[in-house]
C-alpha cells in the first residue's frame, strides 16, 4: 500500500495490513474506491487471499480479466517486494490482463496511486512477449504466455484460462518458479509468507487435463484445508449480479 502519509502507529499499521491479507475483498473496495465487488467476487477475493492454492471456474462475461487484474496488484500492495507472475496459454491472452490493470490505472486514481510510472509515463509496459508493471512498494506484476515463464521467479503465480494450459509444462516450467525468497525477509532475517497459486478458468470438460487438478483441490477444500479454496459458478451467477444479461448467453 501507499500514501503520503507518515506513519505513527506502526503496530496499527502491521494489524491493518494483516486484517487486509485476510479480507482481500475489502482491501480492494476501500484502497481501490469507487470499486465495488459482487457477493460472490467478494468470496473470491476473500478466499484467494486466504488459501495458497485457488481454483476460480467462471463463465465468460463474469469478468474474469478485471478480477485477475484487481486480484494481482491487490497481491502486489500488500505483500511489498513481490514478483506475481500472470501465465496464460497465449501471449495474446496474457496481453489482455496487462491491459486490463493499465486501463483500471487510467480510469481510477485509487489504483493508479499503487503503480509507479515508467520512463515512458505509462502504468503499464506492454511488449510482444511479456508485458509488466512496477508498484511503487516494490512489487511487480509481470504477464507471459506459459511458454516464456522458463528462467523467471515469482512468489505469486496466477494461471488464466487454466483450462487450456499443458499441466506439464505448468509442472516443469511454471511451479518451480515459486521458489522465490523475497528481498526484505531474506535481508532483514523474517520469516517469509507461502506462495500462493490462482487458477482462474472457464469451465471444461471431465476430459480436460486440468479437470484431475481441479478435482483434486476441490476434495482438499471439502476436507476442511485452509491451504486450498475452489469456487465454481455458472452462468446464472453473473446474470443475478447484474454483470450480463441472460441473451447475452443466448447468442
Amino acid at each position: 500500500m501507499t500514501g503520503k502519509q507518515t506513519l505513527t502507529n506502526w503496530d496499527a499499521a502491521e494489524e491493518q495490513v494483516i486484517f487486509y491479507r485476510t479480507h482481500m475483498d475489502i482491501f480492494i473496495e476501500d484502497a481501490f474506491k469507487p470499486e465495488k465487488l459482487t457477493p460472490v467476487q467478494h468470496v473470491i477475493a476473500r478466499g484467494v487471499g486466504n488459501a495458497t492454492t485457488s481454483n476460480i471456474t467462471a463463465p465468460r462475461g463474469y469478468g474474469k480479466t478485471w478480477l485477475i487484474a484487481n486480484i494481482a496488484v491487490s497481491l502486489g500492495a500488500l505483500y511489498p517486494g513481490t514478483k506475481v507472475l500472470v501465465v496464460a496459454p497465449t501471449a495474446d491472452q496474457a496481453t489482455r490482463v496487462a491491459e486490463k490493470i493499465r486501463d483500471l490505472a487510467l480510469e481510477n486514481p485509487n489504483f493508479a496511486n499503487e503503480i509507479k510510472l515508467t520512463n515512458a509515463r505509462t502504468y503499464v509496459s506492454i511488449g510482444k512477449d511479456s508485458s509488466s508493471c512496477t508498484l511503487k512498494n516494490g512489487s511487480m506484476i509481470e504477464s507471459v504466455a506459459i511458454g516464456s515463464a522458463r528462467s523467471r521467479r515469482a512468489k505469486m503465480v496466477i494461471v488464466d484460462e487454466a483450462r487450456d494450459v499443458d499441466m506439464d509444462v505448468l509442472r516443469s516450467v511454471v511451479l518451480p518458479t515459486r521458489n522465490e525468497t523475497r528481498y526484505n525477509p531474506r535481508t532483514y532475517g523474517f520469516e517469509d509468507f507461502a506462495s500462493k497459486l490462482v487458477y482462474i478458468t472457464s469451465a471444461c470438460p471431465k476430459s480436460f487435463e486440468y479437470f484431475k487438478v481441479f478435482e483434486k483441490n476441490v476434495k482438499e477444500y471439502a476436507r476442511g484445508n485452509p491451504r486450498y479454496f475452489t469456487c465454481s459458478i455458472d452462468y446464472h451467477t453473473p446474470i443475478i449480479e447484474g454483470l450480463t444479461t441472460a441473451e447475452f448467453y443466448e447468442e
